[in-house]
This record gives structure tokens, C-alpha cells and sequence, in this order.
């Protein structure tokens, strides 16, 4: 079974064109890749298009969620070198297990986040995360999920959005 596929929650679009701005802005300065920005939900998933559309066939009904920027993060990890830390989200966390249930694939731990840059920082780099420090307390709004052909070989630039599923607008 292939694994090329993710599933996103990506941010409301204004909110979307800030982030790809300044992830395109540390691309062009540190010479990695660029990227949409999201939150991968799911990724490098064991399944065929069809099972996971069809695992997520109500998700449409479930509202937006909406996560405050805790931190900035960086780690040694290529996927996850900087990125905007969301801390614990439980009711994320339920949702993210309802569909791993869906889908029949065992639960697995979780820290959402959403990534601005893809490497490990160099040393010389580290204010960076000074520089993102304006992020921490915002709150984004994640409006739809993304089936995404992208897995941990492909080069984000290979990486391409196969459908859309739009969330439940909140209630004020």
C-alpha cells in the first residue's frame, strides 16, 4: 500500500496568505523549500484515496477549530525545525483518533503544530524564532481539511492538494 497521502487542516485563506508569506520570506533568506501553510493532521497514511474520503465523509459538519499560538518551536527534525506550537488540544486530539478509528490505523501521539520552515536550523539561524515571536498568541482559524498527495520522500514541491473538504463555520 502506498503512503502518499496526508490529510491537512490548513487556515482560513487570509490568515493562510500572512503564514505562506513569511515561510516564502525564511525559504528565500535560509535557501529551503517553500510551502502551503498547514497542520498535518495525518500523515504518510497507509490508505487509498477512496477509504480516507470515505472516512471522512462528515467531516464538513464539524466546526473549524480555532488554536492559539503557544510558542515558537524548533526542533532537530527535518519536518518540524520551526514551527508554530499549538500545546495540547484535546478535542483535536479526539477528532484526530475518531478518524484513525475510521480508517482502522492505530492511535499515535500527536503534537499539532504548523510548520514555517523544513531543516534544522544552523546555529546562526536561531533568530529566527525571535523574529516569529509576533505569532505567539494569535489564534487561527483551520477551515478546511486537505487530502494531500505528499509523503516524507517527496520534495514539498511535488506535494499537491487532491481535494478539499470545507468546516462548519463557529457559531458566535
Amino acid at each position: 500500500m502506498n503512503t502518499d497521502l496526508s490529510l491537512w487542516l490548513v487556515p482560513a485563506r487570509s490568515q493562510a496568505a500572512r503564514l505562506r508569506t513569511r515561510i516564502d520570506d525564511l525559504a528565500a533568506r535560509t535557501g529551503r523549500p517553500g510551502f502551503a501553510p498547514h497542520l498535518t493532521l495525518l500523515g504518510d497514511l497507509p490508505v487509498s484515496r477512496d477509504r480516507l474520503q470515505a472516512a471522512l465523509h462528515d467531516t464538513g459538519d464539524a466546526a473549524a477549530p480555532e488554536m492559539q499560538v503557544r510558542a515558537i518551536g524548533a526542533e532537530p527534525h527535518y519536518f518540524k525545525s520551526l514551527y508554530l506550537d499549538f500545546g495540547t488540544q484535546p478535542d483535536l486530539n479526539r477528532w484526530r483518533d475518531d478518524i484513525l478509528a475510521r480508517l482502522r490505523l492505530a492511535p499515535s501521539p500527536f503534537a499539532p503544530h504548523l510548520s514555517l520552515a523544513y531543516g534544522p536550523l544552523e546555529p546562526c539561524e536561531k533568530d529566527e524564532i525571535q523574529r516569529l515571536g509576533d505569532l505567539i498568541g494569535e489564534t487561527l482559524r483551520l477551515e478546511a481539511l486537505q487530502i494531500v498527495h505528499s509523503n516524507r520522500s517527496l520534495p514539498p514541491e511535488q506535494w499537491r492538494v487532491l481535494s478539499e473538504v470545507p468546516l462548519a463555520a463557529r457559531p458566535r
